[in-house]
């Protein structure tokens, strides 16, 4: 394991002496027996987080030593979902993670965003973007990438990019066929909002064009079925720098259920 167990808030535990003393060769390289890392962490690459490791303990980490909280979606979920329309949630690149894991055809909740401000009626378009327009360097509704776990810890300001999606995707005509959550979300008003969205209406969010012909609702359903939302960390709490628990996706997770339940109440 590696939160709390190896590293906290990015900085190497005195355990983290044992792997090179222990697990692996003079060289740093050689590793005398089979070696994982996991962690309920997300939000980058297994490469990156290999990189991070190796120069964290010094040694030689490889992206197949890694397993991270969103590692199974590439196994389980990609090869059926791979050219079809999903929404993605949480800290960090999300959304280049989730092409890097196989899905093709990938929206971000703040590329939804951007494709109907109507939905957030609290945040500006402005917040969805790099910068956060007026607000300087980290808008509401992008947050930062520095942080306790995963997500590109100690990049800074996140700087990707957010477009509006595809001109159909998210809509009646090319509905999302799943939301998957890859990492912590940073904006849990927004990302909540957007969730609860998707699901209610199966997948389409987003308004038809005014140009879509009759019958397309009957079409497009019966050609893609929501499959539902998929959490990729159950963990309520996580050991961070701060002396107690801080909420984790888990915790995120039990806000959406309790939403979603009383709205169905």
């Amino acid at each position: 394991d590696i939160d709390g167990v190896l590293a906290r808030g990015g900085v190497a535990l005195p355990a983290a002496s044992v792997v090179r003393e222990k697990l692996v060769g003079r060289n740093g390289r050689d590793w005398r027996v089979p070696t994982v890392f996991l962690t309920n962490g997300g939000g980058v690459t297994e490469e990156a987080k290999a990189a991070e490791l190796s120069s964290m303990l010094g040694v030689e980490v490889s992206p197949d030593q890694v397993a991270l909280s969103h590692t199974p979606f590439r196994h389980a979920l990609a090869p059926r979902l791979r050219n079809r329309p999903v929404l993605v949630a949480g800290r960090g690149d999300v959304g280049a993670v989730a092409r890097a894991d196989g899905f093709a055809a990938v929206v971000t909740t703040r590329e939804l965003a951007l494709a109907d401000p109507r939905a957030l009626p609290f945040r500006r378009p402005a917040d969805f973007l790099p910068g956060g327009g007026d607000r300087g360097a980290v808008g509401e509704g992008f947050g930062s990438a520095a942080g306790d776990r995963g997500g590109g810890a100690g990049a800074g300001a996140e700087r990707f990019s957010a477009v509006p999606p595809p001109r159909h995707w998210g809509t009646a005509l090319a509905p999302f066929a799943a939301a998957l959550v890859f990492s912590d979300p940073h904006d849990w008003y927004a990302d909540l909002q957007l969730l609860v969205d998707v699901v209610e209406t199966k997948g389409a969010p987003l308004p038809l064009p005014a140009d879509a012909g009759a019958g397309a609702d009957a079409a497009a359903a019966a050609a893609s079925a929501f499959e539902g939302i998929f959490f990729s960390n159950p963990d309520l709490e996580f050991a961070g720098t701060h002396p107690r628990p801080r909420f984790g996706q888990g915790s995120f997770a039990c806000c959406f259920a309790a939403l979603h339940r009383s709205i169905l109440e």
